[in-house]
């Protein structure tokens, strides 16, 4: 598998850094970065349907597409996370702020995130309700990090109520865990469980 690597390092900005402003480093001394590249990487599945329908493998290339990837990392004394964002980011409908991408170790967490438009900070909170870090959005992604693995991302309007909100354990909806809130007009799949055979 052949990757072209273009690195790219987002240039610091001083003040309130923003996802763009990177690197930066947060209040508890982690550094975030942020490298984009052009790799060619395997297609999912490709290869199996293409097997089951030309019955012989894939021509070179036929597998692979040429994608964007993102790499954050955060290092905090020697130890060095990393998460990856594939291809476009898009927020899947069903909720009001997109989990991008989510790393962690026992005590580093970095965490990717596409928070609603509406939001005027994003923040990461400790179980007690801490911030641990926080930025102002721009556009696109949101990278934020803390020294914890048990840590919560929020999404923040201008009069400060909690739009959004990524849990460590989801978020918790008729005994179904789901990654974030629940956009406002989000329908809540259904999953249907067949009806046991009768018995004779």
């Amino acid at each position: 598998m052949a990757a072209t690597s273009l690195a790219v390092l987002v240039g610091a900005c001083a003040g309130s850094p923003a996802a763009s402003d990177l690197p930066r480093t947060t209040g508890q001394g982690i550094t975030i970065t942020m490298s984009v590249s052009e790799e060619v990487l395997p297609l999912t599945g490709c290869r199996t349907q293409w097997l089951m329908s030309h019955d012989e493998e894939p021509p070179p290339g036929a597998c692979e597409q040429t994608m964007t990837v993102r790499r954050f990392v955060g290092q905090h004394e020697g130890e060095i996370v990393e998460t990856l964002v594939v291809g476009e980011q898009t927020v899947d409908p069903l909720y009001a702020m997109g989990l991008a991408a989510r790393n962690l170790t026992e005590t580093v967490s970095v965490v990717v995130v596409a928070p609603p438009s509406d939001t005027v900070t994003v923040r990461l909170a400790d179980g007690s309700g801490k911030v641990v870090d926080e930025v102002a959005p721009s556009d696109g992604l949101v990278a934020l990090a803390g020294l914890s693995s048990d840590l919560t991302v929020e999404a923040v309007a201008a009069d400060g109520t909690v739009v959004a909100a990524c849990p460590p354990d989801g978020v918790l909806i008729e005994d179904v865990s789901f990654e974030c809130t629940l956009a406002a007009d989000a329908t809540i799949p259904v999953t249907t469980i067949p009806a046991e055979a009768p018995t004779p």
